[in-house]
């Protein structure tokens, strides 16, 4: 079962933002598409910064988009240059600083207050690619780092958390979903973290595993490849979950495999 996203990538985003003339119009439709924006590099915010004439207007396109830059922490020197005057790059650093940006796997984790994230660890999540800073890493290592990420800078406080990770066979972090409390994110990142790649790609049990608990009320699925079995059952048992007005959302990670 896959869930199709409609939006807007950072791309598309540029090029309506671009088509306009007057300041005033980008941010009146920049304040229109934000729900619909999935995403965008620093680079494009940079570029539309560029195209802005008066600095509040720039700082303000600043604060709407800049959760949704998916490479801020580690490519936002381009975004602060975009401000000529030093006391304005300060402001820029500043809001960047205090952002919250979405993960480039994991998007937007606060589409629901109950969240359960489920992620592969299959042989094949050894495979190994480069991460946006240009390291070569597996890509179960990549999981991990996006999924600490989220869970240690995205997540609110007022949000309940658990992790289900599947191979051969599913297993829970937690028996349900638990305040997502300092401790519990750390507990819970720990429990990633000591993920190897083995096994096959038993989803089915995962996804059984996470609507178990009444609780949930929004899934993130992230698996490199199709289930070994299983396929009709998981879309009867999503279109059914998914009926209560429940997020499910499913990631194919595909970096490092054949072209």
């Amino acid at each position: 079962y896959q869930r199709r996203v409609r939006g807007f990538s950072g791309t598309q985003t540029l090029a309506l933002l671009q088509a306009l003339d007057f300041s005033s119009s980008m941010t009146q439709l920049i304040h229109t598409i934000k729900p619909w924006v999935l995403g965008m590099s620093s680079d494009e915010l940079t570029a539309l910064l560029d195209e802005q004439t008066f600095t509040s207007t720039k700082m303000d396109t600043l604060k709407s988009l800049v959760d949704f830059v998916t490479d801020l922490p580690v490519n936002n020197a381009t975004i602060v240059a975009a401000f000529s005057m030093s006391f304005d790059r300060v402001k820029a650093q500043k809001i960047i600083d205090e952002a919250k940006p979405i993960s480039c796997l994991f998007g937007d984790p606060n589409q629901r207050k109950h969240m359960v994230f489920i992620i592969d660890y299959s042989g094949s999540m050894s495979t190994k690619m480069t991460n946006p800073e240009g390291k070569t890493v597996t890509r179960l290592e990549f999981v991990q780092s996006q999924l600490q990420f989220v869970l240690e800078k995205t997540l609110l406080d007022t949000q309940f958390l658990n992790v289900i990770a599947f191979s051969s066979a599913a297993s829970a972090w937690s028996p349900g979903v638990v305040p997502a409390t300092a401790a519990n994110v750390a507990s819970a990142v720990a429990f990633v973290s000591k993920l190897k790649p083995s096994g096959s790609t038993n989803m089915l049990a995962a996804l059984q595993l996470a609507v178990s608990d009444s609780a949930v009320e929004g899934i993130v699925l992230l698996s490199d490849g199709e289930p070994n079995a299983g396929k009709s059952a998981m879309v009867a048992l999503a279109k059914q979950w998914r009926q209560h007005d429940h997020v499910l959302n499913t990631v194919l990670l595909e970096a490092g495999g054949p072209t």
